[in-house]
């Protein structure tokens, strides 16, 4: 593994020759010019992954802990911890369909947990969407 430049640095890198080399030589051929949009998008995406994905992952993990009721360690590593979220997010599946959230509080409990957590991603895969929801809900104020 390098450690300069670091993985962050390089996308950015990527980034910055797409947005300042190749996006205006491009832009009168329409399908590439979107396509490349697209492109330059996913990579944004993945500089917000890389810099706050596992501490989403780690809020992820301790919701899902107080919902479900259970109090586990965190995985150390985050591969590990992946696959322990994805296991927690199959016994929530298995919750919901055994009737234990079917009462107004644990049903209220759960929509607040999923409200949290597509916050969560929602400003890792897109934060301008994000922040013009958030503000909306903080104003009541819907855009025309």
């Amino acid at each position: 593994m390098t450690y300069r430049p670091d993985l962050g640095e390089l996308l950015d890198a990527v980034r910055m020759h797409i947005e300042k080399s190749l996006l205006p030589v491009i832009r009168g051929d329409q399908r590439l010019y979107f396509q490349t949009l697209v492109s330059l998008n996913l990579l944004k995406i993945s500089q917000r992954e890389l810099a706050s994905g596992a501490k989403a992952l780690r809020e992820e993990w301790n919701g899902l802990d107080q919902l479900l009721g259970k109090i586990e360690p965190l995985q150390e590593r985050d591969s590990q911890l992946v696959d322990a979220v994805e296991d927690r997010y199959r016994d929530l599946r298995d919750a919901i369909r055994s009737g234990e959230f079917d009462s107004k509080e644990a049903a209220r409990r759960l929509a607040v947990y999923v409200e949290s957590m597509v916050s969560s991603q929602l400003l890792i895969n897109n934060p301008a969407l994000a922040g013009r929801l958030r503000e909306e809900i903080v104003t009541g104020i819907t855009p025309e």
